[in-house]
This record gives structure tokens, sequence and C-alpha cells, in this order.
């Protein structure tokens, strides 16, 4: 099955899963960390690795997808299914660091289509 995804200039997000609902969530990775550059890949593996230390392998399977990620704010835009919406946000509360540094997820906005 294939997903269509759009971004308008207004900030709209949606997503045609065939599934339901889906959420986009506006989320800021902040690490204190001089050279670190924000990107896709960096959020997707803070934010896994958060799932499942909340609720282990099976239990944190969220389906999400960074669909935009701003290189130097950290501010990055999720899509995902409004099933995993409380998942996402619960897990996003526990970061506290990503390796040896500090970290925080800030959840800017939530817009649900």
């Amino acid at each position: 099955m294939s997903a269509v995804t759009a971004i308008s200039l207004n900030g709209d997000i949606s997503r045609d899963t065939g599934e339901g609902k889906s959420t986009a969530i506006d989320v800021q990775l902040c690490i204190q960390d001089q050279g670190v550059r924000y990107d896709a890949d960096l959020v997707n593996s803070v934010l896994h690795k958060a799932l499942t230390q909340l609720f282990g392998l099976i239990g944190g399977a969220a389906h999400f997808t960074v669909v935009a990620c701003d290189s130097q704010s950290g501010v990055a835009t999720l899509l995902l299914h409004n099933r995993d919406l409380a998942k996402v946000q619960a897990a996003v509360t526990l970061i506290d660091h990503h390796g040896n540094h500090p970290a925080s997820v800030k959840v800017l906005a939530v817009r649900r289509s």
C-alpha cells in the first residue's frame, strides 16, 4: 500500500494511509552538544530509543515518519497514526540525555487530520 504525504504552505500535513486518521506533531530536539547536527535520522533514533525504554520492544512499536527537520534548530515534524500519539508524547517526556550529553524534547504543536 502506498502512502501519500503532502505538506502545504500553511503547514497542514495530511496522509492517506487507508487505516484512519493521522496526526502531525512538531517537536524540538535540544541536545547540549556544540557539534550536533540535527537530521531526521537523529530524531528518529532518539525517539525510538525513548519508546523502547518506556514500553519495551513490543509495546514501543509506534510507527512515525520524520517528514521535516531543521538542521539548525532541531525542530522536526513527525507524522503518525492517531493511536500512536499518546505513546510518542509519553516517551518524549522521558528524554533527558543523548549519549553523554543532556537533552530534551519539546512538543510545539499537534495537528490532527
